[in-house]
């Protein structure tokens, strides 16, 4: 049974916050890739938020390497989706579910992939990727 509603809004990026506990950490490479996704297609995946329960504004429970980009890209407003109601432990355990829980490419399979990529994109096949 799901425990919690989840609502796709649009908000003031100013009105969000990072958590304090996001054990997740990106090298610079990786950075720079994520930077070169979002400048090419947008914020195609929006960053998940909860409401904060002691004060105004939002708590980033997903998202928040693209958060950083959007914002030092100048954006003035981010797409989200909005969990109402998160309990503390509950939005703790739910970052490490979505960072944890992505799994990892067949190195095969993604060797094929990236040949047949190649063809397309040439050498720019290389920008927005974290390899």
């Amino acid at each position: 049974m799901i425990k919690y509603k989840t609502e796709n809004i649009t908000l003031n990026i100013d009105d969000i916050r990072p958590n304090t506990w996001n054990p997740n950490k990106m090298d610079k490479a990786t950075f720079e890739a994520e930077k070169q996704s979002l400048s090419s297609y947008g914020m195609v995946a929006p960053i998940i938020i909860r409401k904060c329960s002691d004060e105004e504004g939002y708590e980033i429970i997903d998202g928040e390497h693209r958060f950083t980009i959007w914002y030092e890209m100048g954006n003035k407003t981010i797409p989200c989706n909005l969990i109402h109601g998160l309990s503390d432990k509950d939005a703790k355990k739910l970052t490490i579910i979505l960072n944890e829980t992505r799994g990892n490419p067949n190195k095969l399979e993604l060797g094929k992939l990236l040949k047949d990529l190649q063809i397309d994109f040439g050498e720019d096949l290389k920008l927005g990727l974290p390899f």
